[in-house]
This record gives structure tokens, C-alpha cells and sequence, in this order.
């Protein structure tokens, strides 16, 4: 039941703060909260005003100045979302704590999406605003057993990672193909008709929440239109085949990109590669995650491991580019993406990763090009023509690119437009005030891009500022280890 703390009633109110009061206490002294002092401070603030009876008071202003040191001058809820950025980074480690060191405490401290305001809840009791990954993982690490086996509607219907008509195995043949072609938009059509035409087929929801991850690394779709469907895709191939290895991997490509608990990420990689160790997919999805945090040697090796798995594959050849940039390695990145292009032309996410490295090699002239067929083969994605005009102002066109830029914008029509991207632009515009607005947008809409932050080359000269490392933090982000350089000469020679 949900706890109402009542002064009408002082026993039982008295004994019911008691038992939550404790429960804090724990959550406080857990590893995740020990090395998050101010997220500690959010959740015994709000608390503590619950049981108080002020829940009435806790309001985004306040917990503003009181936990996050904002003026109460100055802050403006409409643009400043460090409170609404660190709740959901609060929600992510209170759930973080509940599937490991709390997973058997009898009272639970939840706060639902859309407010501030904790629910205090036994443990027996369903979480509607903690459902989801967690639950069905729970089951099968619990039972050992497929958790389709055991679901609260009673035995599992149908399962299996094979199709059982012909016509859902031709659809997700052709997704597969459209996929390796890349064609992420196609490939998604083709998997939801093969789940359509066999809900039970396990590969067709794993290749469905791929595809998904794959069309959102074009910044062509906002997170929310994405990130519930890819989630849902790969909860139900795992309760469909709990050996699902390549549905874990997107399971920790959500945690790093969307929720940015990294924490959580590793475990549903190791979980993916212990159960698809040979899949292409996995070792590709943790070679990107750990190049956006700056752990060079193992990202490469992961990629590397994927081209050899599938030699075929050019989508691993484009990653290992981008860890590249990543890793300062400019040149060569464009050499690698200008082969692939030689071979798969047309292909929008390698000539914009082309643009980046030429960007970055400072060859803006090149970059612009690479940007603009890019642009042609995504008309109605605003992105590369954004990126386009930080190449015009690293030429000294800066007021021709903040033209284009707001053209661009007008003629979006509202058109989702990544604003990761539009902080780059703005970088390069030398606009330092609407780079750290971009960059709390893009946190507050969970852009799936904000990951790469510690590494992105067009961020370097913030590195050294105190208020870009607080900006990470409040991202959910952390600094990138050191290590730009050695792990990739063993790429060069392949």
C-alpha cells in the first residue's frame, strides 16, 4: 500500500516515519548514494518535507536553490533543467539501488515521473513508476529459468527465438538486409510486419529494438519517440528468449544513452556478452559505449572483434571511425569513412561521421560538402545542415552560419532536431552561453547523442572549465579517462 503519513492518526504516522526515516538512512549509507552527495540531499530534502506534511512545498524552485545552489533571483524554470535532470538521475539510482543492495528491504522510497513528491510503498506492492526491465530481469535472475515461464497472467502463451510462419521469417530476412544496407527506417517497417505476423518471434523484437537504436544515432527521431518502443522491443524478446544476448546489448545502450547510468550499463552488457559472447551486435554496441567514455583499448578491441565476427558489416568500420575522432585520431578517420563510402555510398551516417572528422582535421571546406550530401539524403532531418554551418564559421563565416542556422530552424517546421548537434554549431560560433543551454536541453529531452559529451572534440576547449565539469555531473556524465592514441594502432593495421 502507499503510505499517507496523517497527523489524525500520530501512532500509526509516527511509526510509519520511523520505518521510512530508516530506509533513507540505508539508501544514504548505499554505494550508489555514498558517491552522490547532492543527489542525497534531493532525496532526504523531499522526504524529510513528506513526512513533515510539507509535502506542498516541494516545488521545482525550491528544491532549485536549496539543493542545487541556484539564486531564487534568477533561476527560471523554463530554462534551467538541472532540477528535472537531476530527478531523473535520482529515479535511476533509486532503482539502481533496488535491484542490488535494497532488493530486500520491505519498505521502498520511489519517486513517480511528473512530480517531486516520494511514495513510500511496501515492497510486495507494484511500482508502476519503477516497471519495466527490472521486474522481468529480476524473474530470470531469481528463477533461472526464461521469466516468460512465470508472468502475473499466468503461463506464458508462446515463446522461442524462431519464427513460426514463413512470412514473419521473410519480413525479418528483409529487415535484416535493410538493416546491413543501411536503411534503419525500412528495416523497422520490416520487423514490426514480421511481429505482426508472429508476436512470439523473439529476433523479430531484438531486431526491431536495434533498428530503433540505429535511426536514433542519425538524430533523425527525439528520444521519447525511440527509447520506450526500443526498451519494449527488447524486454519482450528477452521474455520471449532469455538467452537474447543482442536484446541485453540495447538494454545498456538505453541505460548509457538515455538514463546515462553507466553503472547499470556494464551489467546488461556483461549479461549480453556472457549470453551472445560471438554476436557482431553486443561487441559493437559496448565498443561505442566505452569510446563515448573514453576507454579507447577496450572499445577498440570490442569493434575490432565485431569486424572480425562479421567481416561484412559496415557498420562497425563507421564506429571504429568515430572512436577515432574520438580518440584525436582525425586523419585517419577519414581515411577509414572515405573507403567506406567508396564501397557503400550514399550511406548518410558515414558522410556525416566524414564531416566530423574533416571538420576536426580542419578542412571545413570538405566538411561542408561531406555535411550537405548528408543532408540530401536526410531532407527532412535539420542536423546536418546545422552541422554544415560550424564548418562556415570555422572558414570565419560566422555570420553567414548563424543565418543558415536560423533558416534552417524556421524552415524545420518543428521538425526534431538533434541540439546536441546545435551545441557543436554553436561551439563553433564561439556562442558559449547557448552552448550551455543546448546542452541542458539535449539533457533534458535525454538526447541520445549527450553521451558522446566527454569526448567530443568540439568541446575540447571547455574541458578545463569548472562549470563544464559540473555540467557533466549534472549530466550524469564523467570526464574521460585518459588514453587518446596507443589502442589504435592496432586499428590502423587492420
Amino acid at each position: 500500500m502507499d503510505y499517507q503519513v496523517r497527523r489524525s492518526h500520530p501512532g500509526t504516522a509516527a511509526s510509519q516515519s520511523t520505518v521510512v526515516g530508516e530506509e533513507l538512512a540505508r539508501i544514504l549509507r548505499s554505494e550508489p548514494f555514498q558517491r552522490s552527495p547532492r543527489l542525497s540531499k534531493f532525496l532526504s530534502l523531499v522526504v524529510e518535507h513528506t513526512l513533515l506534511g510539507k509535502a506542498g512545498h516541494i516545488k521545482e524552485s525550491t528544491l532549485a536553490v536549496m539543493v542545487f545552489g541556484r539564486h531564487a533571483s534568477s533561476f527560471d524554470v523554463q530554462r534551467d533543467p538541472i532540477v528535472r535532470v537531476g530527478a531523473a538521475r535520482l529515479r535511476n539510482k533509486l532503482e539502481r539501488y533496488y535491484a542490488g543492495e535494497g532488493a530486500d528491504t520491505q519498505m521502498r522510497i520511489t519517486i513517480p515521473k511528473g512530480h517531486y513528491r516520494p511514495v513510500f510503498r511496501e515492497s510486495s506492492t507494484p511500482d508502476p513508476a519503477n516497471e519495466g526491465d527490472s521486474s522481468i530481469l529480476r524473474d530470470r535472475r531469481r528463477d533461472g529459468a526464461p521469466p516468460n515461464r512465470r508472468t502475473s497472467s499466468g503461463p506464458a502463451t508462446c515463446s522461442g527465438a524462431r519464427a513460426r510462419n514463413y512470412q514473419a521469417q521473410d519480413c525479418y530476412e528483409l529487415g535484416r538486409y535493410a538493416a546491413q544496407h543501411r536503411d534503419p527506417i525500412k528495416a523497422i517497417e520490416l520487423f514490426r510486419r514480421s511481429i505482426a505476423f508472429d508476436d512470439c518471434f523473439a529476433q523479430a523484437h531484438t531486431g526491431l529494438a536495434t533498428a530503433l537504436l540505429n535511426a536514433a544515432g542519425l538524430a533523425s527521431v527525439p528520444s521519447k519517440a525511440f527509447a520506450a518502443d526500443a526498451k519494449s522491443a527488447a524486454l519482450r524478446a528477452i521474455h520471449l528468449d532469455a538467452a537474447a544476448g543482442d536484446a541485453y546489448a540495447v538494454l545498456g545502450t538505453l541505460k548509457h544513452r538515455i538514463d546515462r547510468d553507466w553503472l547499470s550499463a556494464e551489467k546488461r552488457f556483461a549479461e549480453a556478452l556472457a549470453l551472445s559472447p560471438a554476436s557482431p551486435v553486443c561487441h559493437l554496441a559496448v565498443g561505442r559505449a566505452l569510446s563515448a567514455r573514453g576507454r579507447h583499448r577496450e572499445a577498440v578491441n570490442h569493434m575490432l572483434r565485431a569486424r572480425e565476427l562479421d567481416p561484412l558489416d559496415i557498420e562497425s568500420r563507421v564506429a571504429l571511425a568515430q572512436a577515432m575522432c574520438y580518440g584525436r585520431f582525425h586523419a585517419e578517420a577519414v581515411t577509414q569513412l572515405t573507403s567506406v563510402l567508396e564501397i557503400v555510398p550514399h550511406y548518410a551516417l558515414a558522410e556525416i561521421s566524414l564531416g566530423f572528422a574533416q571538420l576536426y582535421s580542419n578542412e571545413p571546406r570538405l566538411a561542408r560538402q561531406a555535411f550537405s550530401r548528408a543532408a540530401a539524403l536526410l531532407p527532412a532531418n535539420p542536423s546536418p545542415r546545422i552541422c554544415a554551418a560550424a564548418a562556415w564559421a570555422l572558414e570565419g563565416r560566422t555570420s553567414e552560419a548563424r543565418a543558415l542556422v536560423a533558416r534552417v530552424l524556421e524552415r524545420s517546421g518543428g521538425h526534431y532536431h538533434s541540439r546536441y548537434h546545435l551545441a557543436i554549431a554553436h561551439a563553433y560560433f564561439a556562442d558559449h552561453e547557448e552552448v550551455g543551454r543546448d546542452l541542458a536541453d539535449a539533457a533534458a529531452r535525454n538526447d541520445f547523442l549527450l553521451a558522446n559529451l566527454p569526448v567530443e572534440p568540439a568541446f575540447g576547449i571547455y574541458h578545463g572549465d569548472p562549470r563544464f565539469r559540473a555540467a557533466l555531473e549534472a549530466f550524469g556524465l564523467t570526464d574521460p579517462d585518459d588514453g587518446h592514441g596507443a589502442p589504435f594502432d592496432r586499428a590502423l593495421r587492420h
